[in-house]
């Protein structure tokens, strides 16, 4: 220890072998320099030098295979996983996460298609990765993958007119309680029921509460027949509906004269005839305006423009896939899903949308219907088969009968004719119907069937037929309207109508509304036609 060679053989103190046994362990000399039988790594003295993580194996800088001395997690006995955004050769065998095919799948990430880019995935195109793919998201955390403005990330806010999960916790506007509070809209106590609000008591919520308005101008809110302050017209038939010069140039509450009425009831397209006045009853194609909207509504549905999504009901019931329809028996919606004759076959829903339960019913599902709308009981079609089979209870059902003839494809709909008492069932543009007996009765060419991809597999097995005898096809976001003798009567678009395959197997008249299959929320959707 005393700096010198005091032997004079050219090493100096520790770095001289006679002085082993006085000196320090050297980790890296191949002496054991501390005499106590253990070399280098082998003593504890290196332990923090050779293994720094403690994980029992070596660094490389000793000869050891640890790839990663800093990480206890990280040696060859370590199994490779996933590490989040962090790229990791967990079992150091110079391969990482997903390229490595001794990784444990269970720690494999489900990515979805992200297609508005919000960051969320669907639930398409899954894809099993550690790291996120470019387009991609978190597999099924999007419930509206056509919005950016709808994921988890969003606040949930009041929508007015269209209620949307903006958040996607399965809760909308009112029934979220992580609803913001600033979005709310002020409702007016409307005592008296007219469409009117008082001015001195309202409340805050994002639909309209029942017994409120959205304004507070009632003159007199005990008096369902007094309004805001209006402008008053002769009313000449005694409809309720005055037309013609105001009878006074400014607004006021109390009519001006006997008989007056006030401009918001709406203005009479037909002052001299009492069957003719806003909200009267329509004669579809009798060359007359009736409810003065405008238009003489055509006997199959005057489609045009673009109709907003009504109503969602989220899957939340059991049917496994290859959605089919949808019906309504006043009281309950029945959806159904084919694939085969096992498992859950119909899922039931209240009215409200709230899920209700499932049902196996035995057969392989390919539709539901009623015979009307909001009519019990329901009835259903299996695969490849004329036989129909009538609800006796719940998710229970029994042979009726069989159709006989015509062309009835082995996925085709078989859809209830109420306004002419027959079966419909719809093959490429060829539509086949049977009495009620099941007798054929029928078919009937849809003339110029075949545009774009309408008559494609399967769009060209799907029909819907509306209370008014409008039969209904749908291709692509478009919705078409025919008459009875197989011509095009109009056509439409629906917002953001759903094109999965499942989305043309499903679609249905119920609760008077148009039903699809949507993926991407997963659930139905339901548009207004008014018709």
């Amino acid at each position: 220890t005393d700096g010198r060679d005091n032997d004079a053989d050219g090493r100096v103190d520790c770095d001289d072998t006679d002085c082993d046994g006085a000196c320090p362990e050297v980790c890296t000399d191949g002496r054991d320099n501390d005499a106590d039988g253990r070399i280098d790594c082998e003593d504890d003295e290196c332990a923090e030098v050779c293994d720094a993580d403690g994980d029992g194996f070596y660094n490389a800088d000793f000869g050891g295979d640890d790839c990663d001395d800093t990480r206890f997690e990280v040696n060859p006995s370590r199994p490779e996983i996933c590490n989040g955004d962090e790229v990791l050769d967990d079992d150091c065998d110079g391969l990482f996460d997903e390229d490595d095919p001794d990784i444990d799948p269970l720690t494999l990430i489900a990515w979805g298609r992200d297609d508005d880019g919000d960051g969320y995935g669907s639930n398409i195109d899954l894809n099993l990765a550690c790291q996120q793919p470019a387009g991609f998201g978190f597999a099924n955390t999007d419930c509206d993958d056509r919005r950016d403005d709808v994921n988890p990330s969003m606040p949930e806010i009041c929508n007015a007119d269209e209620p949307v999960d903006d958040d996607c916790d399965g809760l909308i506007d009112d029934a979220d309680p992580d609803v913001t509070p600033d979005s709310y809209l002020e409702w007016y106590a409307d005592r008296d029921g007219d469409g009117f609000g008082a001015e001195d008591d309202f409340e805050y919520a994002c639909s309209r509460p029942e017994g409120t308005a959205a304004t507070n101008d009632d003159c007199d809110d005990a008096d369902p027949t007094v309004g805001p302050p209006s402008l008053w017209y002769e009313d000449s038939d005694r409809d309720g509906f005055g037309a013609g010069e105001p009878i006074a140039p400014d607004p006021t509450c109390e009519p001006p004269a006997p008989g007056a009425r006030p401009d918001w009831v709406g203005e009479d397209c037909g002052p001299e005839d009492p069957t003719i006045y806003p909200g009267a009853e329509e004669v579809c194609e009798d060359g007359i305006d009736q409810d003065c909207n405008g238009d003489d509504a055509p006997c199959c549905g005057g489609l045009s423009g673009v109709y907003p999504r009504t109503r969602e009901i989220r899957n939340a019931g059991g049917l496994p896939s290859t959605f089919m329809t949808v019906a309504f028996d006043g009281t309950y919606f029945l959806m159904s899903s084919g694939g085969g004759p096992s498992g859950t076959r119909l899922s039931r829903y209240r009215a409200d949308g709230s899920f209700e339960g499932d049902y196996a019913p035995g057969i392989d599902v390919r539709s539901v219907f009623t015979m009307g709308d909001g009519i019990a009981p329901s009835f259903i079609r299996a695969y490849s088969s004329p036989t129909i089979y009538e609800e006796s209870g719940p998710g229970t059902y029994g042979a009726t009968f069989s159709l006989a003839g015509g062309s009835l494809d082995a996925q085709s709909a078989v859809v209830w004719d109420e306004s002419r008492g027959r079966f419909l069932a719809m093959e490429g543009g060829l539509v086949s119907t049977w009495d009620a007996s099941g007798a054929h009765a029928g078919d009937v060419s849809l003339v110029g069937f075949g545009r774009g991809a309408e008559d494609v597999y399967p769009q060209n097995r799907g029909i819907a037929v509306t209370p008014g005898g409008c039969w209904l096809t749908y291709v692509d976001g478009t919705i078409s309207s025919w008459d009875e003798a197989g011509v095009r009567i109009a056509e439409a678009s629906l917002e953001r109508g759903p094109t999965d395959f499942d989305s043309y197997f499903s679609l249905s008249y119920a609760d008077g509304l148009v039903w699809m299959y949507d993926p991407s929320i997963p659930g139905w959707v339901g548009y207004d036609l008014e018709i």
